[in-house]
């Protein structure tokens, strides 16, 4: 939860700037069917309120875009006499620009090189993510700028990656996890992946059945089964197919929907074991039943089944939705090769029979379980969190502020409620301050909603913070992105401070003083003062301050507060009178605690006067 450099790089960039983008990213923008896509072009050649220009694809990183500054940008473009970054666009209407950084970086030719520069120097990562939330700020939620992430990440070219699509015994073959690129996200986690003799009603209907998969340097990264329909619901003339989509990138699932898209069949709308009847087909959704013939026998064994989870063997057809009548059909939900009957599932958690009207799937668990204990996990960072779990399951836990189940990987604790909280929905806040201004070192998690809590960067700007921060770079504020409203309080500008570096300061009637007479110094000095902290006013006997305490109430007035940094500008024109006006008070004050005080007051203002000298 620190909060790091690559995370707040953008919100920090004020400076206005026209966006460009570079072919790469105007390109993917364009084929992506998406209504951030569709934003982030339009506001390409727009003024940013942003320091954000000549976005480009990270090619070291994947999800991530790289940009450079209009500042940047102009000390390499505007000397080269185009008057305009316009010029640099690199659209095709402008013939004498041709967007080839890599060439350029390779090029003897200085003008090539230098009309290349936004794209080569003074690069700045961000997550893709990021970039849409500060380009359009709390415009769409977490889970659609996700969806939009891998539609980019999907559109982006490699070289080593193609299609092929296979049937009979070489289905098996890239079913087995020794043929994968790497044993990891849905592909690497599927039940299937170590399987190699339960796929006969695969193999043995290579009419009906099929295997698109997705190779990197002739190793699997993604598979997806295609069925030969036989029939579908709602008068759709849908041919073909496509079963759910296992990948080591998730974003490679938007792959898997574009090759189905462009051979016009229909795939599975959400990918996942839970979900039968909904489908895609020519960009719209449909709620449908399907079934495809295969040959009709009982099989060794059965795979498990995505969506034509009902096999009626008599007839050898395969449904997408279990039957709710008496005609013999087995449910392909095992991950053993096995089967159960229609009218009960078997669960593995509970090791028991339970009926199946009274069930629901856990992804997380890989198993049935009784619906009537049961709750669902509906945000998680990783997709195998989601679904349901048994209530009381050790890896569940109780977000009380938002009041949803989630996964205990994806939660933090907070002292401040006595509850978890979801990770992205919780800051670290700073709790306490010592009379320095150090903060709390340890984390202390709060909601980001809270009302009691304000953002450090708005803070930023505060003279207060700009001279704390120079003068202590070790102070833990840098841990956390809040800090607790109670910790501070509105100064005379009306900007927040915390209150260890407030001081209280009184107006004072310039009418009484240590000296025998005003003298013109005096008078110039004081011209612009009229505000003194108490101790401060005390040196100079004004406002009554040594008057006996009923009428120092009258006389004395908490005016503002100021913060010290900002005091200690204020008083410097009198910072000398006050250094006499200390030693004077010294030599007469008999009052122990009132002469500490004096004392101390003098220490403070001889070591700032020694540190300006």
């Amino acid at each position: 939860m620190i909060f790091k450099y690559d995370d707040f790089l953008l919100e920090n960039m004020i400076n206005e700037s026209i966006l460009y983008y570079s072919p790469k990213v105007r390109s993917i923008l364009s084929k992506i069917d998406d209504p951030i896509a569709k934003e982030l072009s339009a506001l390409e050649t727009t003024d940013l309120p942003i320091d954000v220009t000549f976005v480009d694809i990270d090619e070291n990183r994947e999800g991530y875009l790289t940009f450079t500054t209009m500042k940047s940008a102009e000390k390499y473009l505007l000397p080269l006499g185009q008057g305009t970054v316009d010029f640099f666009k690199g659209t095709s209407s402008n013939p004498d620009y041709e967007y080839k950084p890599e060439e350029a970086r390779k090029s003897n030719d200085a003008m090539a090189v230098d009309k290349h520069q936004p794209y080569i120097k003074s690069r700045n990562p961000v997550k893709l993510g990021k970039f849409v939330n500060n380009l359009l700020p709390n415009k769409y939620n977490e889970r659609e700028r996700e969806l939009f992430v891998n539609k980019f990440k999907a559109r982006l070219e490699v070289a080593a990656e193609k299609f092929i699509i296979v049937d009979g015994r070489d289905i098996n073959f890239y079913y087995w996890y020794e043929n994968y690129k790497e044993k990891k996200g849905s592909l690497g986690s599927s039940c299937m992946c170590d399987e190699k003799d339960i796929f006969d009603i695969y193999v043995q209907n290579p009419d009906v059945c099929r295997l698109l998969v997705l190779l990197e340097d002739e190793l699997v990264i993604g598979r997806a089964l295609i069925w030969k329909l036989s029939h579908i619901s709602q008068g759709l003339d849908v041919e073909y197919f496509l079963d759910r989509q296992y990948t080591i990138k998730e974003s490679d699932v938007d792959k898997f929907k574009d090759y189905a898209n462009k051979e016009g069949w229909a795939y599975k709308e959400s990918n996942s074991h839970s979900s039968f009847r909904g489908i895609v087909y020519k960009g719209r959704s449909y709620n449908v039943d399907m079934e495809v013939e295969v040959k009709a026998k009982r099989y060794e064994k059965y795979p498990y089944m995505d969506t034509f989870r009902s096999y009626e063997y008599s007839t050898g057809t395969l449904i997408n939705e279990s039957r709710d009548d008496d005609r013999d059909y087995y449910l392909l939900d095992d991950t053993s090769g096995g089967y159960t009957d229609g009218s009960k599932v078997y669960s593995e958690y509970e090791g028991d029979e339970i009926d199946r009207d009274s069930a629901v799937w856990s992804e997380p668990l890989d198993s049935w379980i009784s619906d009537y204990d049961s709750v669902e996990v509906e945000r998680a960072s990783y997709y195998r969190h989601k679904g349901w779990y048994p209530s009381g399951h050790r890896d569940i836990t109780y977000d009380g502020w938002n009041e949803e189940t989630i996964h205990v990987d994806d939660s933090v604790y907070s002292e401040e409620y006595g509850y978890d909280l979801y990770d992205n929905d919780a800051v670290s806040v700073i709790k306490e301050l010592d009379e320095s201004g150090n903060a709390n070192e340890d984390l202390h998690f709060m909601h980001e909603d809270d009302a009691d809590i304000i953002r450090i960067s708005d803070l930023e700007d505060s003279n207060w913070y700009k001279k704390f921060v120079e003068e202590d770079n070790v102070n833990y504020w840098d841990n956390h992105k809040y800090i607790k409203k109670e910790l501070l309080s509105k100064d005379y500008k009306g900007e927040w401070v915390p209150d260890v570096f407030l001081v209280g300061v009184y107006k004072v009637d310039k009418n009484l003083n240590l000296f025998n007479s005003f003298t013109n110094d005096f008078i110039e000095k004081f011209k612009n003062i009229d505000m003194l902290s108490e101790i401060d006013a005390r040196v100079f006997d004004f406002n009554g301050i040594n008057y006996d305490e009923e009428e120092r109430k009258e006389k004395v007035r908490t005016s503002e507060m100021m913060d010290k940094w900002t005091y200690d500008d204020y008083i410097k024109p009198i910072r000398e009178l006050l250094i006499q006006g200390l030693k004077a008070k010294i030599e007469d004050t008999i009052d122990e605690d009132i002469l500490n005080d004096y004392e101390i007051r003098l220490e403070e203002l001889e070591l700032k006067k020694e540190a300006e000298d």
